[in-house]
């Protein structure tokens, strides 16, 4: 499909040269958090079809439930800074009007509340602007000299102050591939490079530690730098990508030991 545009703009495709990469690195990480772990695949998923099926999960009543969405996000403003959102692009066809079909974050946020407490949810987002899409509690930040602490999120106070109706009431860590402002980034090689630095990421450190987080971070940095320095095609050299995992310390390294 092409991007929407404005009059007099060039055609844009909206092609992920990446998706076949991401396809396979994304199956062995999930060989490596939850050995034995049964994956579905659902390619071009339109809308309901995403709708659908998170609806039959949450009706599975299931112990363990590791979602992954690859694809486009827009960032979505309602025009004040500290108020901003992030809508999904879905495998439908395009509107009568042109526009793309979506799903909002308070979507997402819907579908996921249905889960509760005795399934553990881990939710990878590899799309543009998914920063907090869930709007958790927590956020690991990571300071210049590798040490890290949880903290609250803006999101979730903001929330609790104008008592929204739907919140994740199920155990979750989400690891997000960039900021909200931020933009995520692929080539057709490596694929997603937050998809391509989970697989070994998840396997480098000893039981005992929690360090995929921080790996995830320095790794997608490697990548912008090589992308950065490219002969031809360089990024613009003030591009950023920051993987943001959010929520409950240390159940992503319990999974990886068996002991979640």
């Amino acid at each position: 499909m092409i991007w929407p545009k404005l009059l007099g703009a060039k055609d844009a495709p909206m092609t992920l040269r990446g998706g076949p990469e991401d396809i396979r690195h994304i199956q062995a990480f999930l060989k490596l958090i939850a050995p034995g772990l049964r994956a579905e695949s659902i390619e071009n998923a339109q809308r309901e079809d995403i709708r659908n099926h998170i609806k039959r999960l949450v009706d599975t009543r299931l112990s363990l439930l590791v979602t992954y969405f690859q694809g486009h996000g827009e960032n979505i403003s309602n025009g004040k800074d500290e108020d901003y959102s992030v809508r999904y692009i879905t495998g439908d066809a395009k509107k009568d009007d042109g526009s793309l079909e979506y799903l909002t974050a308070d979507e997402f946020i819907e579908m996921f509340s249905a889960f509760s407490a005795p399934t553990m949810l881990v939710a990878i987002t590899d799309i543009c602007h998914s920063g907090n899409l869930y709007r958790l509690q927590f956020r690991l930040l990571v300071l210049k000299d590798g040490t890290a602490f949880w903290c609250e999120t803006k999101e979730w106070n903001d929330d609790n102050k104008l008592g929204r109706k739907h919140k994740i009431n199920a155990p979750m860590i989400h690891i997000a591939g960039s900021y909200r402002w931020q933009q995520v980034y692929e080539t057709k090689s490596t694929g997603g490079y937050l998809t391509h630095v989970c697989t070994f990421a998840a396997g480098i450190h000893g039981p005992g530690t929690n360090p995929l987080q921080i790996e995830l971070r320095e790794s997608v940095n490697r990548h912008l730098d090589k992308a950065k320095d490219h002969p031809r095609r360089p990024l613009d050299p003030w591009i950023a990508q920051v993987p943001q995992p959010l929520d409950e310390p240390g159940i992503l390294s319990k999974i990886c030991l068996g002991t979640a």
